[in-house]
């Protein structure tokens, strides 16, 4: 935001701005940190320009102390001119909806593409598309599934199962809510399947039923995005902590300059 205030009154510090900007790691914001401008915003983040009520694929493809550029693919003719506002939205690796809108400056055509150029805004907006706040982890962590005589027991009278070590399917959580995990194993399972999530935060074992609802195929293991059918109170408020607190480690790590 002061750099825009510098440069509307004189341009000429564009260049100084971008080697203070690079020496003091500002040129990429992590993922954990909201976007407030944006000169935040990553090279190649994919989005949507929507103009006159229509939405068009896009991507950021340069952005510096002046201006961020939009490319535009797959259209032989702009249905955008210079003088025309447009909104951006993007979504970020938080889960959250970001959108700016800002009027163009330029519009020109390079290798197949139609560029524009975009005034920076210090307006973005951000909306949540989960409702509970969540964390990037790598958490140890198991998956039991249990068997109808154990599940229907659950359900009517709130008794844990106990199972065998030997039927724990190990892997690991790579993303904690109070709604649910992302756990990463080289296991397969089926969606919609009910499981139950064994885990540990603050020295403390948690048992938590939850059903499959994705899969995410990667080269050599599973990803699945389960989400908790049953928190009780108490391991909500335990699970909110943990998130909030490693939150914090991170904003602070990235201040120390750790990561």
């Amino acid at each position: 935001i002061i750099a825009s205030k510098i440069l509307k009154k004189d341009s000429s510090y564009t260049a100084i701005i971008n080697q203070m900007r690079h020496k003091l790691g500002f040129e990429k914001v992590p993922w954990f940190l909201p976007i407030s401008t944006t000169k935040d915003i990553e090279l190649y983040q994919n989005g949507k320009i929507i103009f006159n009520e229509r939405q068009y694929e896009a991507v950021v493809w340069d952005n510096d102390e002046k201006y961020i550029y939009l490319a535009l693919y797959n259209l032989e003719a702009s249905p955008i001119k210079p003088g025309d506002t447009i909104t951006f939205s993007f979504t970020t690796q938080d889960y959250v909806q970001n959108s700016f809108t800002s009027k163009v400056v330029e519009v020109s055509k390079d290798a197949g593409k139609i560029l524009y150029k975009v005034e920076h805004s210090n307006h973005v907006v951000r909306t949540p598309i989960r409702d509970a706040i969540r964390i990037e982890i790598s958490l140890k962590a198991y998956l039991y599934i249990p068997t109808s005589e154990e599940l229907e027991t659950y359900k009517n009278e709130k008794i844990l199962p106990e199972p065998e070590e030997n039927k724990l399917i190990e892997g690991v959580i790579k993303d904690l809510s109070v709604g649910g995990v992302r756990f990463c194993t080289s296991f397969s399972l089926e969606e919609f399947q009910n499981v139950f999530v064994l885990f540990n935060i603050y020295e403390k074992d948690l048992m938590i039923l939850g059903v499959v609802k994705n899969k995410f195929d990667t080269l050599d293991h599973y990803c699945y995005g389960i989400k908790f059918e049953e928190l009780s109170k108490e391991q909500e408020e335990e699970i909110r902590s943990y998130v909030v607190e490693q939150q914090r480690l991170l904003i602070k790590s990235y201040k120390l300059g750790e990561i």
